[in-house]
């Protein structure tokens, strides 16, 4: 017992300036401020590149899934075998809508979303941009957007939602 418990205060010890941030550095603060902050910068910038790269590769794409809107005369199958209704009214719009249009704006509307969410927790506004781009640099994000007009409404009523 005593074994755990003296480990316990050694843990607590050794990581409570990691925890305090008063604590955290034998620096002075206004360097500590600098460096986090250059810190941020530095992450900020490197997932907005990677976003970046990310969007400019999807630009490359030529052809959609085979089942993409834009190959379809009419969404009634769809409709009864998926059951996308919003999808259904709105088929003749989203039909002409460019696909990197599309794509851009699902960013867009999921960057919105994501952006007044983390804003919501953690108030800080340049966490909350490194927390977008994260979200922004998922794969499975741009292999969605192969039907470049399907979930279109879903991530624009996502991104009302959270701006409401």
């Amino acid at each position: 017992m005593w074994f755990n418990t003296r480990i316990s205060a050694t843990l607590i010890h050794a990581f409570a300036p990691a925890i305090d941030n008063d604590r955290s550095m034998p620096l002075p603060k206004q360097i500590r401020e600098s460096w986090s902050g250059l810190l941020i910068l530095l992450l900020l910038a490197v997932a907005a590149w990677y976003t970046l790269s990310l969007w400019l590769t999807y630009m490359e794409i030529e052809v959609w899934r085979h089942d993409a809107a834009y190959y379809y005369q009419s969404y009634e199958n769809k409709l009864r075998t998926e059951g996308r209704w919003i999808n259904y009214y709105l088929f003749e719009f989203l039909k002409t809508l460019n696909a990197f249009v599309s794509a851009a704006l699902h960013l867009l509307f999921l960057g919105l979303f994501v952006l007044a969410s983390s804003l919501q927790v953690s108030r800080s506004l340049a966490l909350s941009l490194l927390i977008t781009l994260l979200c922004l640099c998922s794969t499975t994000l741009y292999i969605q957007l192969l039907w470049p007009v399907t979930s279109l409404p879903s991530f624009a009523i996502l991104a009302l939602a959270a701006l409401l």
